[in-house]
Parts: structure tokens; C-alpha cells; sequence
């Protein structure tokens, strides 16, 4: 399962970094800089909150992750729904492992 999120973190990253290299306009093509900001927005606010979820339940503590402006704080309520989703996918994966080894 962590790993499954790590891949997605660096997908992210990498996607992000795509566009940004698409900023220029002799990269651009038929795109729009705001459609290119707004993808790379939206990229970076998933990123952000998947990656607090995901060091969060590998035990570390906000403080250790990010120290953000008072302008700028997390979405909790989407860091909480991220990390339910996740432990269940564990809580799921642990049952399944659990009922192989038993048979």
C-alpha cells in the first residue's frame, strides 16, 4: 500500500514538473498558461495532502512534514478523508492476507 502511494507521489511530481517545463510558450502548443497553472495547482494542493496523510499515519507529526504560512493551511478535513481511505485499503489488504494464510 505504501508503496502504491509513493508511485503516485512521484507521478504527481513528475507531471507537475511537466508542466511547468510547458510554461514557456515555444513549449506550450495550443495550450493556455491558465489551463497549464490550473492543472499544476490542482497537482500540487493532491500532492500536498497526500503526502501529509501519508507521513502522518507513518507516524510522523505535522511539524516534522511542513511549517506553512498562517495564510496557507491544509485542507484537514481532505487529509482526513485521505488517510480513512488509506487505512481502509490496509485494514482490506491485511484481511486478504490474513484469510491466505489461513487456508
Amino acid at each position: 500500500m505504501f508503496k502504491e502511494i509513493k508511485e503516485r507521489l512521484k507521478s504527481y511530481a513528475k507531471e507537475i514538473r511537466a508542466l511547468k517545463d510547458k510554461r514557456k510558450l515555444s513549449n506550450r502548443g495550443n495550450l493556455q498558461l491558465s489551463e497549464i497553472e490550473s492543472k499544476i495547482n490542482q497537482l500540487k494542493y493532491h500532492f500536498r495532502h497526500i503526502h501529509i496523510a501519508f507521513c502522518e499515519i507513518r507516524g510522523r507529526k505535522r511539524e516534522e512534514i511542513e511549517k506553512p504560512s498562517i495564510h496557507n493551511p491544509a485542507n484537514q478535513s481532505y487529509i482526513d478523508k485521505i488517510k480513512k481511505e488509506i487505512q481502509q485499503k490496509i485494514e482490506h489488504e491485511s484481511i486478504i492476507r490474513s484469510s491466505q494464510t489461513g487456508s
